[in-house]
């Protein structure tokens, strides 16, 4: 399932293992959690991870009011991004975009070629910085698709003009990106699919 949320348009996705009933969110913009939890339930599953790619503001905007809503299911975050997470008060002067500045910690920190198992699904994390410094994209390789949060877009890539973007990383990042299977499906997290 996949929603596009906050005045960003942030896509905000889940996956369930129809097999086992394991979902995961992810990037938690939308701050109305009930919906999501009821779109698992309905495909017979339930939120046990909650995947971020990374910690710009529209991407973690319904962060802490999900987790509320779902204690048990766990934050993972490269801890690269946690200077966005621990002042979000500021992203909030710079973007204007009104959410809670009362940031959940992080359950796991990810680390590059972390493997996260929902359910019989298999995602595989991979370690792209550049648009910020924790960037990371989750590869579900079984049924070649890739969430790739703002790493690369229909016809273009993340930004790098950012506070902690990088340019050279980006640009390492895409060469890792283009090393993936070609029949891979990008879900990004603006706009539309793309591959």
């Amino acid at each position: 399932g996949a929603l596009a949320v906050t005045p960003f348009q942030m896509n905000q996705y889940i996956i369930v293992c129809k097999a086992s009933g394991v979902a995961a969110i992810i990037d938690s913009g939308d701050s109305s959690a009930q919906g999501w939890i009821d779109f698992a339930a309905e495909q017979g599953g339930v939120i046990k991870y909650l995947l971020q790619t990374h910690g710009h503001i529209d991407h973690v905007a319904g962060l802490a009011d999900t987790k509320e809503a779902l204690p048990d299911a766990d934050i993972y975050m490269h801890p690269a991004d946690l200077p966005f997470l621990e002042n979000m008060g500021q992203q909030v002067q710079m973007f204007g975009l009104d959410c809670r500045t009362d940031m959940p910690a992080l359950d796991v920190l990810l680390e590059p070629d972390q493997q996260i198992q929902v359910g019989e699904l298999t995602l595989s994390t991979i370690f792209t910085p550049g648009h910020s410094p924790g960037h990371c994209c989750f590869h579900v390789e079984s049924e070649e698709l890739l969430f790739g949060g703002d790493l690369v877009f229909q016809g273009s890539i993340g930004r790098t003009d950012l506070p902690m973007a990088d340019m050279n990383a980006m640009n390492a990042s895409l060469a890792t990106f283009a090393s993936l299977p070609e029949p891979t499906m990008v879900f990004p997290g603006h706009m539309g699919v793309t591959t």
